[in-house]
This record gives structure tokens, C-alpha cells and sequence, in this order.
């Protein structure tokens, strides 16, 4: 089950600690932090803390068990192309 927050779709759940970095997170997610980084904007990944910095255990654990609750329907990342010299 999901609730709407705003205008994004997060599972059902109470946030629980440890809170992650961002590099933190990605290294227990197994990514690098660069694409998780694009992970967390793509599928809308919640931000915990004070300054929003910060990633639940609890809420990576539910995003590797089952990505698709974390995406928001109708969602497109516009990306700025990239330049090779």
C-alpha cells in the first residue's frame, strides 16, 4: 500500500534509522555515489533529517526490494546533454 505525499508516491511506512549519507547510501545500495544520486532523482527517494541530507535505512531497504513504489507516475527527468571534447 501506498500514500500520496505531495506529488510523490512513498510506501506505506515509518522511516527508521541508521540515516545515510548520500555516499553512505549509494556504498550500501552498491552503487557509486554519482548514480545513485540519479537513482534518488528518478524514483524520488525520500530525504530524511533536518536538512534533507540524509537517507533511511528502512527506505533503501523497501527501494531494493521493490524499486517500482518508489517511482511517480508520469515523472520525466529532463537531463542536460553532455558536451565530449
Amino acid at each position: 500500500m501506498a500514500i500520496l505525499s505531495g506529488k510523490c508516491i512513498f510506501p506505506a511506512m515509518n522511516a527508521v534509522g541508521p540515516y545515510l549519507t548520500l555516499t553512505e547510501a549509494a556504498k550500501y545500495c552498491g552503487y557509486q555515489p554519482r548514480r545513485f544520486r540519479d537513482l534518488v532523482r528518478e524514483y524520488s527517494i525520500p530525504r530524511r533529517g533536518p536538512a534533507g541530507n540524509r537517507f533511511s535505512q528502512s527506505d533503501l531497504d523497501a527501494f531494493m526490494h521493490v524499486p517500482v513504489t518508489f517511482l511517480v507516475p508520469g515523472q520525466k527527468i529532463e537531463r542536460a546533454p553532455r558536451i565530449v571534447t
